[in-house]
């Protein structure tokens, strides 16, 4: 596995038709990024109203980058986020909230954009990481998991016993995934054993 750089959040094998997950979209650099430099399809994931305005400033000039009002979760519902800059989240415990709709990603993998997979998921969502990725490792949805094809990840240890759900992850994802490169509790890249 190679020394972690930050230019190796961007430096993937994308093509014009592929489909990336960007989840926490914050004001859309990620997305951003991506979308110029593999005109690539993107589906970002931004939960917070007011970030929006942003977002649509940094990706108004590529129309295959497309932002959702809402969050990534286990399940579908309505949750109550804390809005502390690029650390909002369900964890965050600032003053502010927004209550914002939050999707499954079992769910958003069945979407017609995923039929072909997802060449990239990325997630950056201040603790809400450890539902969504424990969510795709159950052996029910082990289909779907073999159709993310990168997973770049931050996991964040702010959530109830994460050292034991981190590792439960990561063993499960290694399963069928390798890791390309590891900044502990910074990055971290899965990439599906058959690419």
């Amino acid at each position: 596995m190679k020394k972690f750089e930050d230019k190796d959040r961007y430096e993937y094998d994308l093509m014009p038709d592929d489909v990336v997950i960007d989840a926490g979209g914050y004001e859309g650099n990620f997305a951003g990024i991506i979308g110029e430099k593999y005109c690539c399809h993107v589906e970002l994931f931004e939960p917070v109203p007011r970030f929006m305005t942003q977002i649509w400033k940094r990706i108004a000039h590529l129309p295959k980058v497309r932002p959702n009002l809402a969050g990534l979760g286990a399940t579908t519902r309505f949750d109550t986020f804390h809005v502390q800059g690029d650390s909002s989240g369900l964890f965050a415990g600032a003053s502010e909230v927004v209550t914002a709709q939050v999707l499954a990603i079992t769910d958003l993998l069945e979407w017609k954009e995923f039929e072909r997979g997802c060449a990239l998921m990325k997630l950056n969502v201040e603790g809400a990481e450890f539902e969504i990725l424990e969510a795709l490792i159950k052996p029910e949805n082990q289909r779907l998991l073999a159709k993310v094809r990168n997973i770049q990840v931050q996991f964040h240890p702010i959530v109830p016993e994460y050292g034991t759900r981190y590792v439960a992850i990561r063993d499960a994802l290694l399963r069928t995934h390798e890791m390309t490169y590891c900044e502990p509790w910074c990055w971290e890249n899965y990439c599906l054993l058959e690419c």
